[in-house]
């Protein structure tokens, strides 16, 4: 089916009485068949008709749109190709990459309307809600994938994830295990077996064999290096810490954890370097601006120390975030021999 539309905008009646949406100056002619070969960050599906085509679709390509009518059973009959349907699929992943969620819960809720038969759809669909932190939804439709194919490894790595995220340690693990017996390999999912490990020999068991799989992911190094780091193993989380950024991974929350241990461990011009490696990537941040008074008060660099507290206090005037920090920073002061002179906190605070 092929239609064409008045150069204008405005309403005009299709063939069956259907109201069809016209866009502004459309310049193309399009078929059913065509559909699914237009780039996908083109389409958005406007809604259906009480009359005539049950979908009509819309290709937002400025400075013009082209729209084309069709029914389901057509659009149907076209994307039961596999092909088709994994290229509907892809363009899924594509726009979740990109960040375009809105399109993408659209596309999805479509395949899911049209297959509700097929496991990917609403596997996608999940994976969609996942990224839009909507994670109960994630977990009802990632179940609807499960029921259809309980053999897929990753739908049970879905779960999992979507577990952990809600809380549930022990349902994580299960579905985490669930996925390793259904013959998945994936390092991701043995890093959050890590994660959830309650003894150190199975945390650091799981984590290797997640390196092993993928020993260029600087995320699973960071994860990891928080591990090790939470159970007082500071040597081997800086070791961790310092693969992970040889990787790749750039997240500077980096610099503010290998800061805090060079801090308990007492190498405190080392932890000024990294909390100031840290406030070059987020300036705002009030609490980096505190550990930083801290760890300056700790060598006696008060006036420098003063300083860096009037900002943390700037960047979080209500003290929400900061102020057992604060408090902490004083008691170095008042200890100081110029506490007369440098007191940071006092009225001023």
């Amino acid at each position: 089916m092929a239609i064409t539309f008045e150069h204008e905008s405005g309403q005009k009646e299709g063939k069956q009485g259907a109201s069809l949406f016209v866009a502004e100056r459309p310049e193309k002619l399009i078929t059913t068949k065509q559909l699914v070969d237009l780039p996908v960050s083109f389409r958005e599906i406007v809604g259906e008709v009480e009359q005539g085509a049950e979908l009509v679709y819309a290709y937002n390509q400025k400075p013009s749109s082209v729209i084309i009518e069709s029914t389901q059973k057509e659009i149907a009959a076209v994307l039961q190709d596999p092909e088709i349907l994994q290229r509907q699929l892809a363009a899924i992943d594509d726009l979740v990459n990109r960040g375009e969620l809105f399109p993408a819960e659209k596309l999805a809720k479509n395949l899911t309307d049209l297959f509700p038969q097929c496991a990917s759809s609403w596997g996608k669909l999940s994976d969609v809600y996942y990224h839009q932190g909507r994670y109960p939804e994630a977990l009802d439709n990632i179940f609807k994938a499960i029921d259809l194919d309980r053999e897929f490894d990753a739908y049970h790595a879905s779960a999992a994830y979507i577990f952990a995220y809600l809380g549930d340690s022990r349902k994580a693990k299960e579905y985490a295990q669930r996925c390793l017996d259904c013959g998945g390999q994936s390092a991701e999912v043995y890093a959050l077996l890590g994660c959830l490990a309650r003894e150190e020999a199975e945390r650091d068991q799981y984590f290797m064999q997640a390196v092993d799989l993928d020993p260029k992911n600087g995320s699973i190094c960071f994860e990891w290096a928080v591990r090790l780091e939470e159970s007082g193993e500071f040597g081997r989380a800086i070791k961790a810490y310092n693969q992970a950024y040889e990787l790749g991974f750039r997240d500077p929350e980096i610099f503010m954890r290998c800061g805090n241990i060079y801090l308990q461990t007492k190498q405190f011009q080392i932890a000024i370097d990294c909390f100031r490696k840290y406030l070059r990537e987020v300036p705002d941040s009030a609490v980096g601006h505190c550990w930083l008074a801290l760890a300056l008060c700790l060598v006696g660099e008060y006036q420098k120390a003063q300083t860096e507290t009037h900002l943390a206090k700037l960047f979080d005037p209500g003290g929400k975030d900061t102020a057992p920090l604060l408090e902490l920073i004083q008691e170095q002061i008042e200890k100081s021999p110029k506490s007369a002179d440098l007191s940071l906190v006092g009225s001023s605070l």
